[in-house]
């Protein structure tokens, strides 16, 4: 179950027979180098260079999640009055659209702050149950997941096409990358997440 934003609403509930997420959604555990990575050295046929693919990786991830940051404080307000910063219905509607060959990801700036120019001019006064500090909020963990596997998707492409291949529908890499997110929790057991999976998921059996 997602965890979305109820632990910054104070409505965050746990049971042993639930196992949410960790993150906003599943969709932000597929953000990562290691899955990005590892979904890419499953795809592709030729040789390439692991050091360049992870730098490139780290450096698209780095970058968007520094464009983020300000947007999810924006959108954690905004939830809380019942708007929202992000298009649910769009989620890749806050990227600029991509070119070919295709980019990293990048956020589309302008059409954001107009967007959140026409959400707060509907919003009254109101406030968060947990207004959490910069120090509480991990952008990567805690933002609206569906952006982040636009993003998880367009790194994906990125590198694809740099090795030389052609392009890969996007629905078919977003379940590369879940398949490649247990396969890289089944190969790290130790890995803090993976625990955290088999924990929630042990008690779940426990009590069966």
């Amino acid at each position: 179950m997602d965890r979305d934003y109820s632990v910054f609403w104070g409505n965050h509930v746990e049971h042993q027979q639930i196992v949410r997420t960790r993150t906003y959604s599943w969709e932000n555990e597929l953000f990562q180098t290691d899955v990005i990575f590892r979904a890419f050295e499953q795809l592709v046929i030729d040789d390439f260079d692991e050091a360049d693919t992870r730098n490139i990786i780290d450096d698209a991830r780095h970058a968007l999640l520094s464009q983020l940051k300000h947007l999810l404080r924006a959108d954690l307000v905004l939830i809380a009055a019942n708007k929202s910063l992000f298009c649910r219905k769009q989620p890749a509607a806050c990227f600029k659209h991509a070119k070919r060959p295709l980019a990293p990801p990048e956020i589309d700036r302008a059409r954001m702050k107009n967007r959140l120019r026409i959400q707060r001019a509907d919003v009254g006064s109101f406030h968060l149950l947990h207004r959490p500090s910069s120090a509480e909020i991990d952008t990567a963990r805690d933002i609206y997941g569906k952006p982040l596997l636009v993003a998880s998707v367009r790194i994906l492409q990125h590198l694809i096409l740099k090795a030389g291949q052609k392009l890969m529908p996007n629905d078919y890499l977003e379940k590369f990358l879940l398949e490649a997110f247990f396969d890289w929790m089944a190969d790290n057991p130790e890995a803090e997440v993976a625990k955290s999976y088999a924990d929630k998921i042990s008690v779940i059996s426990d009590a069966a």
